[in-house]
């Protein structure tokens, strides 16, 4: 989605309009933060049951919409992926002089040519930090992954399945089959991260932004205000198809749950909720300690690399 000070005021009737409804805007902002605050395996079993459950939107075509496999990866890995990429763009926005961006504009540029040739080149070294933390969290991506696989396998998961196979008893590998496999998968995945972060941060740099060639009549009936709108709200219902609902989806059976008596029996001492309970929360906490201490060591590194490179951090701190 484009930035909210290039939203037209036709946008503005959503109340998506910082000047006239900012509530609306800092809801949105809040909602895409959904999918990265959700735990993995629920959001893959959201997925899975919005996608190809008859609980879901499958209820509606007599069948699975779309069956666990790598179509249903490729949704699942979009929607957690995509907090990461916002998360990333929206702060080196907010860091963005928009002052360059009028001057383009007043110089007779739309908005799409200003956004191409003046917004990105400067925001490029924040899409390419957005590219990789989302392709570092996607291929490491495990339990929720599994959800939604089926017959599909990715790294993760065949080192996974390869250590319950191991596991079974009797064992359906051996273990020079199991050690074999784990390490030659592990291999291949150090090796494709390494060779894609190294183009990366070597194509990166190098790569030119703008593009030299400009369609300067196309971009302009692009730039039109009902063209906006329409890319706006494409943008917009796709977010809240494929990444806010299915991520929420999975909350629908709980909301029934009171109704069909599911609560006394999970939560009674022989119930699978309070299994969970008991032996999880020790886990939970010791997360929860590790978490803070995680970010206090993070905010005391970055006080040393401020200093390292010779700027002052704020006098608060």
């Amino acid at each position: 989605m484009s930035p909210p000070w290039t939203w037209p005021r036709e946008f503005h009737w959503l109340g998506l309009s910082p000047e006239e409804n900012p509530k609306w805007l800092n809801i949105l902002d809040t909602l895409a933060d959904i999918p990265f605050i959700v735990p993995t395996a629920v959001l893959g079993y959201s997925l899975l049951l919005f996608w190809s459950r008859p609980e879901g939107v499958s209820a509606l075509f007599g069948g699975a919409l779309i069956s666990p496999g790598w179509l249903l990866v490729a949704l699942l890995h979009f929607t957690f992926s995509y907090p990461i990429v916002v998360r990333v763009i929206v702060g080196a926005l907010l860091d963005y002089k928009i002052e360059y961006e009028q001057a383009s504009r007043t110089l007779g540029a739309p908005p799409i040519t200003t956004a191409r040739t003046v917004t990105f080149a400067i925001i490029k070294p924040s899409l390419i930090a957005a590219f990789i933390l989302a392709f570092a969290r996607s291929i490491s991506e495990t339990g929720a992954t599994m959800m939604v696989a089926g017959a599909f396998e990715n790294g993760p998961v065949f080192i996974q399945n390869m250590k319950n196979a191991f596991s079974a008893q009797p064992p359906l590998v051996s273990q020079a089959e199991y050690e074999g496999a784990t390490v030659f998968a592990s291999i291949i995945l150090i090796a494709v991260s390494c060779l894609i972060f190294a183009a990366v941060r070597v194509l990166g740099t190098r790569l030119k932004l703008p593009f030299k060639r400009a369609w300067p009549t196309t971009e302009r009936k692009f730039s039109y205000s009902k063209a906006a709108l329409t890319r706006n709200s494409l943008a917009l219902l796709i977010f809240l198809i494929i990444v806010l609902t299915p991520s929420l989806f999975v909350a629908l059976p709980a909301f029934e749950a009171p109704f069909h008596g599911y609560f006394a029996k999970s939560f009674n001492r022989r119930g699978s909720m309070g299994r969970i309970l008991g032996k999880h929360c020790p886990v939970i906490f010791s997360w929860s300690c590790c978490n803070h201490f995680k970010c206090f060591s993070g905010f005391t590194h970055w006080l040393l690399l401020l200093q390292e490179k010779g700027l002052e951090p704020p006098h608060q701190y």
